[in-house]
């Protein structure tokens, strides 16, 4: 499950739509060097796509104005942690997908450090939990969490919880549990770019 947000903004300078232009560029970069990682599962091609941006553009901030979804990906594939928890902490304000991510960059340093510290986990679980008390129809949410539980849990629990949910549940559809939520968490343990932070050795 790949989101693109595309943002265009069309102002009358001829200085800004360059600037339009060039970020576009970078964003079109990106986006086809995350394809050909996805087709072909070999980082080299984003490696070569973060040095030509690391050159051009030395503003942390502009690399994360356009197709932030995607810049985050790319830092993330590369295991960019550091410098990726940089860039979104110097934003006036975080989202709650910045938070998520923020803390997944926590789990993460700290797993390469040999350190098993499962606080981030739970606290992007109260995170999406407080969300969906504000949202309780809000269906991505579910993925997120079980998305997470899934770091701390095996796929057989994560089954069960969901068959338990379904039942207790009714606010969605019996495709919505089968088709949509099981394949998406199917799709996240079985991704290979999160078997780091799934695997509990």
């Amino acid at each position: 499950m790949k989101t693109i947000v595309l943002i265009f903004f069309i102002l009358a300078s001829s200085c800004v739509n360059r600037e339009s232009l060039k970020e576009k560029e970078k964003s079109d970069l990106i986006s086809k060097s995350l394809i050909s990682f996805y087709n072909s599962n070999e980082a080299e091609v984003l490696y070569k796509t973060y040095s030509q941006l690391e050159k051009k553009y030395k503003n942390e901030e502009l690399l994360l104005k356009f197709d932030k979804k995607e810049v985050i990906n790319m830092f993330l594939i590369l295991k960019k942690y550091s410098e990726l928890k940089h860039i979104l902490n110097t934003q006036k304000k975080l989202s709650y997908h910045d938070k998520l991510i923020l803390n997944l960059i926590d789990y993460k340093i700290d797993k390469e450090n040999g350190m098993m510290n499962n606080k981030y986990i739970n606290n992007n679980i109260r995170l999406i939990q407080d969300t969906l008390r504000k949202s309780p129809k809000d269906s991505i949410l579910y993925i997120d969490y079980f998305s997470m539980r899934s770091v701390l849990v095996d796929s057989m629990k994560i089954r069960e919880e969901i068959d338990s949910m379904q039942y207790t549940n009714k606010n969605f559809s019996k495709d919505f549990y089968d088709l949509i939520l099981k394949n998406a968490i199917y799709e996240f343990q079985n991704n290979p770019i999160n078997h780091d932070i799934l695997n509990k050795d």
